[in-house]
């Protein structure tokens, strides 16, 4: 391709104004094909492409006919990249549906078609050819000037295809840039139910991250404080990143790496109750005034909104299945379609299924769960519904689940924060109390496990009544672990807390032994450890399943509110800051607070990545084996003869005389730690 120069830039720098406009307002979630991508290229590498324009200069784009021999040179290489990812008219190409601002389809910019693919969420960069697959994107940059100058879709095998000049099959460099930018384009751009990654709870809600680090020994390795008030909404992770949602109506990314975050964004809303969703390149955040943001994961550039409509203050967290996204508001059941031009939205009532017992009965206030497609709630009356996501039909209903038991004057007055799906069986929890603003737990309040299966919903496989709590069950290796406590009997505020394993399938303890944890507690499982975040005792616990117990415990920074989040390498704990521990909470307060945490007067919000302490090695043990050899003394010899370089953390354990210096004389010490030889500086003596 020419290099540009700056002819007819006025015009363009108008019509880039317009696309960025255009490329904010717009939510994207269509599918690819890069196959179709590579197809295509492969046709009009060497032709005019299918809506018959071409780009002889900078613009406009001459009209020469469909498939015609391209000319020599000129500035088509954006429009024809467009072409075969995007999806014009006459001739689709890889199915995203690129802006276009020209006669001609596609954007022809280079550097504005990457960024385009950027800001949308749609590509993501990475930094080299080696990270990207059929279908990506390369731009170059010729001069280094910060400018891209001209793009080339990326067929595999370091190859790729090009416009002015054609190129079909041939060398990614193109002879050499000063720059590249790599922009990788995934298969789909809608995640699939494997693409998820551990951000509080998957899609079934089992609270289990199998793929995460076992930790054995943790310790605090970085924390940061973010000032403001903090409502319902809990922290999510990918990697090094957390996402923050505030009571304030501000999103925060932060990176737990370089301990940075970069201006929150704000909704407009006054608060943020429920956890946003992560997928893919996308954050879906659902405020206060029920508008649902989808925003940059990366840049935190809002992508689009769509305002829900609904006025009803309680919610649930949104989930992401395909490029749907689900959620409830009051008694509706909502799914929003990420989709362009415009998000479609669509909500059904739930009251004209089933009947509750009062108006509040029928809000949701557990987040649903989802699996094969179909989206799972429970309401405020016990009542189950299940939604085909795709065709929009309620499946079948369960109505009010029954009372095991007298419940006298107590009174339904929440769920927890989700349903689980273990299997096939459904798995609800509810609390019944005397007054739900109470911080205290009283004698008498209490809750219940439920389990329904999903493929014949037609009774109670079994119920167990386990106590209070908001935390949801957790589940791992086909055993159920649910919590509950209960007001201990003549001691205000003091709580009994116990972890139970149940087979979901029947509701038998699969271990006759329990965890006792007196506090209010959320549960999660990254690997082979059950994590307990404990809001009155500030601990984290770490339990172990085999045998079931306790491994070890570790005191937090501040309250952890939510539970812990284990990822790959570390596990993150959110903790709220009191201005006043006294002002904000009840003396012995034994649960967290049932209103919004801005309400208890919060200051701030702490986050803290636990990870794996190092191993503490003896003075001497230079190999850090754990054992003190004549090994170790060889190591020291030929550090001090030149034939080798010991490490830092080596050096400090050779100096075994403790003078500052590494000589023959520490491995002489060594020596005598592991013989038993009695030395001193210069003999050695038996």
């Amino acid at each position: 391709m020419k290099r540009r120069g700056s002819w007819r830039w006025c015009f363009i720098v108008a019509q880039i104004i317009l696309f960025g406009y255009w490329a904010t307002q717009q939510v994207h979630a269509v599918p690819y094909e890069s196959g179709v991508a590579y197809n295509y290229a492969e046709k009009y590498a060497f032709k005019v492409c299918s809506d018959g324009y071409f780009f002889e200069e900078s613009y406009p784009p001459s009209y020469l006919g469909v498939g015609v021999p391209v000319p020599s040179g000129g500035y088509d290489c954006a429009h024809f990249v467009s072409c075969c990812i995007g999806s014009e008219p006459h001739e689709k190409g890889g199915g995203l549906n690129v802006p276009s601002r020209t006669e001609a389809y596609g954007e022809p910019s280079a550097n504005l078609l990457g960024d385009w693919l950027l800001d949308s969420g749609i590509g993501t960069e990475v930094f080299s050819v080696e990270e990207l697959k059929k279908g990506s994107f390369i731009n170059y940059d010729w001069d280094g000037n910060g400018s891209w100058d001209h793009v080339a879709l990326y067929l595999g095998d370091h190859k790729i295809a090009a416009h002015s000049e054609s190129h079909w099959n041939d060398d990614w460099k193109l002879g050499g840039a000063a720059k590249y930018r790599f922009i990788y384009i995934p298969e789909s751009t809608s995640p699939s139910l494997t693409d998820w990654p551990f951000i509080q709870r998957d899609l079934q809600n089992t609270g289990n991250n199998p793929d995460a680090l076992n930790l054995r020994n943790p310790k605090i390795k970085d924390s940061l404080t973010i000032e403001g008030t903090w409502g319902y909404a809990q922290p999510i992770a990918e990697g090094n990143m957390v996402y923050v949602a505030s009571g304030e109506g501000y999103v925060y990314r932060v990176d737990m790496k370089s301990l940075q975050y970069p201006p929150p964004f704000y909704t407009g809303a006054q608060e943020i109750k429920v956890t946003p969703a992560l997928a893919g390149n996308k954050l879906y955040v659902l405020d206060s005034n029920n508008v649902l943001w989808v925003l940059n994961k990366k840049t935190g550039q809002a992508l689009g909104n769509a305002p829900i409509g609904l006025d009803y203050y309680w919610q649930t967290a949104p989930q992401v299945w395909k490029n749907y996204i689900l959620f409830t508001v009051g008694p509706y059941i909502v799914r929003v379609r990420d989709d362009i031009p415009e998000p479609q939205i669509q909500a059904v009532d739930s009251r004209r299924f089933v009947k509750a017992k009062s108006e509040e009965g029928y809000d949701f206030l557990a987040t649903g769960a989802i699996k094969d497609g179909v989206f799972y709630c429970m309401n405020c009356a016990c009542q189950v519904l299940a939604v085909n996501i795709e065709n929009w039909q309620i499946l079948w209903d369960f109505g009010e689940i029954p009372v095991p038991k007298e419940i006298g004057n107590l009174k339904y007055l929440g769920n927890p924060k989700c349903i689980v799906l273990a299997g096939d069986v459904l798995v609800l929890k509810n609390n019944w109390r005397y007054d739900f603003n109470n911080p205290y737990a009283q004698e008498g309040e209490t809750g219940f496990i439920y389990a329904i299966n999903i493929k014949t919903h037609d009774k109670i496989l079994w119920n167990q009544e386990i106590g209070l709590g908001s935390a949801s069950p957790v589940f791992k290796d086909n055993g159920l672990y649910p919590f509950g406590l209960f007001a201990r009997p003549g001691v205000p505020g003091a709580i009994d807390g116990i972890i139970y394993c149940l087979d979901p399938k029947t509701g038998d303890l699969l271990t006759p032994k329990a965890i006792s944890v007196n506090d209010d507690v959320e549960l999660s499982i990254g690997g082979g450890v059950m994590y307990l975040a404990c809001w009155n005792f500030k601990k984290v616990f770490g339990v172990i399943f085999d045998p079931f117990e306790i491994l070890w415990q570790r005191d937090t920074l501040a309250h952890p509110f939510s539970a812990v989040v284990p990822v790959s390498n570390e596990v993150y704990v959110s903790m709220i800051e009191f201005k006043s521990e006294a002002a904000a909470m009840p003396k012995k307060m034994s649960l967290r607070p049932a209103k919004p945490i801005h309400a208890q007067t919060a200051e701030s919000i702490v986050i803290a990545s636990f990870s794996e302490a190092p191993p503490e090695f003896k003075k001497g043990d230079v190999s850090q084996d754990g054992q003190i050899t004549a090994h170790d003394a060889q190591l020291i010899m030929k550090h001090v003869v030149g034939q080798n370089k010991l490490t830092p953390e080596q050096l400090e354990l050779a100096d075994v005389s403790g003078n500052g210096q590494v000589s023959a004389y520490d491995a002489g010490l060594v020596m005598q730690m592991c013989t038993g030889v009695k030395i001193k500086k210069g003999v050695i003596k038996k």
